[in-house]
C-alpha cells in the first residue's frame, strides 16, 4: 500500500490522475467534494451538518435534517434550543435511522417554523406526533410535504381563514405564535 504523499510530494501529483472520493471524516461533515485543477491545486468544499433537533437515543444528541447524529448534547453544545425527537429508543439501528430521517425531513421542510415545535414523536407506523411550544397542542402528520399543512393548521388554530379582511390587517390572537399569525391568511370577521 502506498503511503499518502507529503506536502512536498503532493506538488508532483498530476492533474490527469483520478482523485479518490472523499468520505466525511466525522459526524460534523455532511458532504465533501474535491476538485483538482490543472495547476495541481486541490480545492475541498465541506458542507457542515446543521443541527435541527435533539435526538433522544441512549442520551441526547444533536441531529441534522438527514437524521444523522452530529454530536452529544452537553455543556459544549448546550447553547442550542431545539425540539426533541422521541421514538428512537428500543428499535433496531435501521429503524432508528429511518425514524430520525423522517423527523429530520419534517424539521427541514418547516425550516424557521420549526421554532414553534417543542417535540416530535415518531410513531411505530411512521406518523409524526408534533407537540407545539406554549400550550402544548398536538398535531399529527403522515407523509410529506409538511410546511403547507403546518401553516394551514396554525392559521386555522389561530382563527385565520382564507378570506381577506376588509382592512387587510392582522389582529393578534392570544396564545397563537406571531409567526402563525403572519403566515396565515387574514382574520375573518
Amino acid at each position: 500500500e502506498a503511503e499518502p504523499p507529503c506536502a512536498a510530494e503532493s506538488a508532483a501529483v498530476h492533474a490527469a490522475e483520478p482523485q479518490p472520493p472523499l468520505e466525511p471524516s466525522g459526524p460534523e461533515s455532511a458532504d465533501l467534494e474535491s476538485l483538482k485543477s490543472i495547476s495541481d491545486t486541490v480545492r475541498v468544499d465541506i458542507r457542515e451538518r446543521v443541527p435541527l433537533a435533539l435526538a433522544e437515543v441512549d442520551r441526547l444528541y444533536l441531529m441534522d435534517g438527514d437524521g444523522a447524529l452530529v454530536d452529544i448534547y452537553g455543556p459544549r453544545t448546550g447553547v442550542f434550543d431545539l425540539p426533541i425527537v422521541r421514538g428512537l429508543l428500543g428499535v433496531d439501528e435501521g429503524s432508528r435511522r429511518a425514524r430520525a430521517r423522517r423527523a429530520g425531513m419534517l424539521l427541514s421542510d418547516l425550516a424557521d417554523l420549526g421554532q414553534e415545535i417543542s417535540e416530535v414523536f415518531v410513531e411505530d407506523n411512521g406518523d409524526l406526533r408534533v407537540v407545539l411550544r406554549g400550550p402544548g397542542e398536538v398535531l399529527l402528520f403522515g407523509d410529506p410535504p409538511y410546511r403547507n399543512r403546518f401553516v394551514t393548521r396554525s392559521a386555522k388554530r389561530c382563527g385565520y381563514g382564507r378570506a381577506r379582511s376588509v382592512s387587510g390587517s392582522h389582529l393578534p390572537v392570544s396564545g397563537c405564535p406571531l409567526r402563525a399569525q403572519a403566515l396565515g391568511s387574514h382574520r375573518t370577521g
